[in-house]
């Protein structure tokens, strides 16, 4: 998701021509893949996390899981150069450790708006996100020309709340997303066994709900989960996701039975296929 989301950046930025975006990834060959893609000195490549915040007073992380994002912005925050800086962090993780790092932050004289994004990888690359950016009025407002136009489509506003806000809509949503994908699975399946067939529910889908159902049988009857070379999205990302919410829920003395059916049938296709699942 950072590799589109950073194209979009600078591609589409009303920043000055001066300015570059400074990219930092454990796995360099990412920038490097970024950077070629891109007009000359649009893109600079920062050796360590410090290396950013030489260079730029907005940072944004999109990482894959909370220890991922944890490990990064202490990194930050014990280069003292945090100061004044605004973290908008991007990733899927629970609302708990995004109160944690918020905090964090602003103990060290930084700034911090919580930002994650509803979309698929395509949507990321399209600039068709939806991003939910929560924290002060003030931080809000440096973020959001960021947003719609540049690397989404829409904005839910929650300036003004909490940070975790807008990672506790986040994990609800996707629980949504991986519910809706589940239903079309199963419903693919039935078509099948009873002599139905797969393209006359595709057709009902598209008629009845379109964009992503229809999308996700799409993708179903293609067979594009097997044949990508890397998952569009790995069992092992979706399962943390589910975590979360089944975590949220059982804090709040609630189930989420449906979402404990994903997490059992993710767990076979982790079992099968390891790093190679895909929860699509």
């Amino acid at each position: 998701m950072g590799w589109p989301m950073c194209h979009n950046l600078v591609s589409k930025s009303l920043w000055p021509e001066q300015s570059a975006l400074v990219v930092f990834n454990r796995t360099r060959q990412r920038c490097e893949g970024l950077q070629a893609q891109l007009p000359p000195a649009s893109v600079v490549i920062a050796e360590s996390i410090r290396g950013v915040l030489d260079s730029a007073d907005i940072i944004f992380t999109c990482l894959s899981d909370g220890q991922a994002v944890r490990e990064v912005v202490e990194a930050a925050l014990a280069s003292r150069q945090a100061a004044g800086k605004l973290f908008v962090e991007c990733s899927t993780i629970h609302p708990r450790e995004t109160a944690d790092l918020a905090a964090d932050v602003r103990q060290a004289g930084a700034c911090f708006v919580a930002c994650p994004v509803f979309g698929a990888p395509d949507r990321a690359h399209s600039g068709q996100l939806v991003c939910v950016p929560a924290g002060t009025r003030a931080d809000v407002q440096r973020v959001l020309p960021y947003c719609r136009g540049v690397m989404g489509r829409a904005v839910i506003d929650l300036t003004g709340r909490a940070p975790e806000t807008a990672t506790t809509l986040k994990v609800l949503g996707n629980s949504f997303i991986f519910n809706m994908a589940e239903a079309v699975a199963e419903g693919h399946v039935l078509a099948e066994k009873t002599g139905l067939g797969g393209a006359l529910l595709h057709e009902y889908l598209s008629l009845f709900f379109p964009g992503i159902y229809e999308a996700y049988s799409q993708r179903m009857l293609s067979g594009d989960y097997h044949k990508r070379d890397e998952p569009a999205f790995t069992a092992s990302l979706a399962r943390k996701d589910i975590r979360h919410a089944l975590d949220l829920s059982s804090t709040c003395g609630a189930r989420l039975p449906a979402l404990e059916v994903v997490d059992g049938h993710l767990a076979a296709v982790e079992r099968l296929k390891h790093e190679k699942g895909d929860y699509n």
